[in-house]
């Protein structure tokens, strides 16, 4: 239970990094992308759907 404990303390300043990145990535898109996620949705599907006529 120690050793786990050193151990995984030793990584976890490496981890806590990645999560926070990872975390703050999220953060920003949900951030940009909840206001305008009617409008993303819309042009997606307008956008699929003129490729599947084109195609």
């Amino acid at each position: 239970m120690i050793k786990t404990h050193v151990r995984l303390q030793r990584i976890d300043p490496a981890w806590v990094r990645i999560d926070l990145a990872v975390q703050r990535s999220i953060f920003h898109r949900n951030l940009n992308n909840h206001p305008s996620a009617n409008l993303a949705s819309h042009t997606s599907s307008r956008s699929a759907s003129t490729s599947g006529t084109n195609a």
